[in-house]
């Protein structure tokens, strides 16, 4: 009878994963079922992905959780509050308790990352930040200069600050310990994780006069101390007392006008839970500008390095007709499911991983190559919008940032249609983004901070005659082919070689290559945009300028000779040719033998792992960050 009894308890135990050790009786959830058995991103019970709840710690998913409304309950389920307890989250909702750990079952194996925040240690000079128990002393955030943040952009400023003190791979996309940074990132409001772009009925995604000292009380102030307070608890703050950061409050001094930009100036404090302050007197007094670059045109705020930039002035004489945006104010462009596992286009602004973010060129090609998964979806359902094609265009000095969509239009009354063009700066209506730039060195080490080696809108090496940026001599196709193409596939491949999206359900090693083969269109497009996403952030041009020279694909092609045998190429290793490919569809690398574009791609069913497991081991943390020389696990084999 004990042994039943046993066996009963487990088996309840099984079946009802959500319940908190202090409820004894089964309860309906308040998740859909779905969401809660997924074995990928069940964490979207809460409004985010896996991998986005494991670059947070508990403190800051509390306040996700807390000031958003994007946590997906059943119908008549409300949200009373959230609790932290012992490495958990424990959620009251209608009444009762749910432990999130035992929710987020796709996060059992990173759980451990939630429980810690980012410390810094020194290590050769350099500030690291890392997840780990560690205390940050809350003087870090004040200790540098922030007076010329004033006659800077905000890139400029942080750009210092990173070369200064933090300049390594591991410190990339991450908020720096620097106050004056972190108070201006909440101020324009970008990020994946910010509360009012992720709160569906808010009204605070445009401030109008957002220099209005009553608007700032009445509207801003309290959502902008939960953002500022959600991104200083990445760190366990504290002072020389031990006393622990909690919150932090603003106090809105007043306005400066400097070389006709303005500037809000604000006193903060940092606060413990009992509402004792963690800052000496000398902090309490330190003045933060805060601005929001407005001019004579506050849409295009953040672009106006080579003078006032706004897109009906820069056209010209060129616009014709209104623009999509003008014609569809809420506009918005999704993506259906796809390899890069992104939702819209602000999410593919903001990358999780450094290595992920695309310039214009990386875009058009995967636009191109999966333009049936991009939708715009338009409010009033009156209406059909397709997004045609999109190409370069000169704006913004012509800095390669800025490309322009064709939009087709039909009215599904009368079934007439038309077309009309819409900006890449205006895919998103909150805040506007320009794409990255390019790496203009052969290697695979290029500083994006150097104009030596990179080239975009904020680093570069001037602008000529014509107000048109200098753009650099470029690269020779074939060169990067054989110093840095192998690397670039061995790091593309790694970083997916367990991603479902991509491999039919399944992990890289649970697919065999027969079945690769045999799917091969589809899988010669997967393979081709994840490479090319890499491959064209530089600016490889066989040194010629002009955009028909430049790279537009990094073409693969499956069993290009038809001739697949198991006896002949071995075991797990898929015969591949890669070919790069420029705007004018030509190829770049004739200089190179169609025997020597030839190659095995490993990692299938049967393949000997044992060479990439000997390197991963070698490699550190931080190569893994991106491609690097001679530092990839090697996927892409010779013939």
């Amino acid at each position: 009878m004990k042994k039943l009894l046993k066996n009963l308890i487990r088996f309840s135990l099984i079946f009802n994963p959500i319940v908190t050790a202090s409820c004894t009786k089964w309860q309906e959830a308040p998740f859909d079922d779905k969401l809660l058995k997924a074995k990928n991103d069940n964490s979207r019970i809460i409004g985010l992905k896996d991998e986005e709840c494991s670059k947070l710690n508990l403190d800051q998913l509390k306040i996700f959780i807390e000031k958003t409304d994007k946590i997906r309950l059943k119908e008549n389920f409300v949200l009373e509050g959230v609790q932290k307890e012992k490495g958990d989250l424990i959620l009251k909702i209608s009444g009762k308790k749910y432990s999130l750990k035992s929710l987020l079952k796709s996060l059992d194996n990173v759980w451990g990352k939630l429980e810690n925040n980012y410390q810094v240690r020194e290590k050769d000079n350099i500030r690291i930040i890392e997840k780990g128990k560690g205390k940050t002393d809350v003087s870090m955030f004040f200790e540098n200069d922030n007076l010329e943040f004033k006659n800077k952009e905000y890139f400029e400023y942080y750009k210092e600050i990173f070369r200064s003190k933090y300049n390594d791979l591991l410190n990339v996309n991450k908020d720096l310990p620097d106050l004056q940074l972190i108070l201006q990132k909440t101020f324009l409001g970008n990020g994946k994780f910010s509360l009012r772009h992720n709160q569906l009925n808010s009204n605070l995604l445009r401030i109008e006069n957002i220099f209005d000292k009553d608007a700032i009380l009445n509207q801003f102030k309290e959502y902008f101390e939960d953002q500022v307070t959600f991104y200083l608890k990445a760190y366990k703050i504290v002072n020389k007392d031990n006393l622990e950061f909690d919150r932090l409050v603003v106090t809105i001094k007043e306005k400066e006008n400097n070389n006709n930009k303005q500037f809000l100036k604000i006193n903060v404090d940092m606060l413990d839970k009992s509402g004792v302050s963690l800052l000496n007197n000398e902090q309490k007094n330190k003045i933060f500008y805060l601005t929001d670059f407005q001019d004579t045109n506050e849409r295009y705020h953040s672009f106006k390095k080579y003078g006032n930039f706004e897109i009906d002035s820069s056209l010209g004489d060129k616009k014709e007709k209104s623009l999509f945006n003008e014609m569809f104010k809420d506009a918005t462009l999704n993506f259906e499911k796809n390899i890069f596992n992104i939702s819209d286009f602000d999410s593919l602004m903001h990358p999780l991983k450094p290595y992920l973010s695309f310039n214009l060129n990386s875009f058009m090609q995967f636009f191109n190559a999966y333009k049936d998964e991009i939708k715009i979806n338009l409010v009033d359902k009156n209406y059909e919008a397709v997004l045609e094609n999109i190409e370069f265009d000169k704006l913004l000095n012509n800095s390669h940032s800025i490309g322009k969509a064709t939009v087709k239009i039909t009215n599904k009354q009368n079934k007439k249609s038309s077309k009309t063009n819409w900006f890449t700066i205006d895919f998103t209506n909150a805040h506007k983004h320009i794409f990255d730039g390019f790496y203009i060195q052969n290697k695979l080490d290029c500083d994006n901070l150097n104009s030596d080696e990179y080239f975009s809108y904020h680093i570069n090496k001037g602008v000529d005659a014509n107000n048109e940026l200098i753009l650099p001599k470029g690269i020779v196709a074939s060169e990067f082919y054989e110093k840095n193409l192998k690397d670039i596939v061995n790091f593309v491949i790694y970083q997916n070689r367990e991603s479902l999206s991509i491999w039919n359900n399944k992990k890289m090693s649970q697919n065999s290559v027969l079945e690769i083969i045999q799917n091969k269109e589809k899988f010669e497009k997967i393979l081709s945009t994840l490479i090319s996403q890499y491959v064209l952030k530089f600016f490889i041009n066989n040194e010629k300028l002009g955009y028909k020279n430049l790279i537009k694909e990094v073409k693969v092609t499956i069993d290009s000779d038809n001739d697949y045998d198991v006896l002949k190429y071995g075991v797990g290793k898929l015969p591949i040719k890669i070919d790069f490919i420029n705007h004018d569809n030509e190829d770049m690398i004739d200089g190179i033998s169609e025997k020597n574009r030839k190659f095995l791609l490993g990692g299938f069913i049967g393949f000997n792992f044992s060479d990439v497991d000997a390197k991963v081991k070698s490699l550190s943390e931080g190569d893994l960050e991106k491609p690097l020389k001679d530092k990839t696990p090697p996927f892409l084999l010779d013939i």
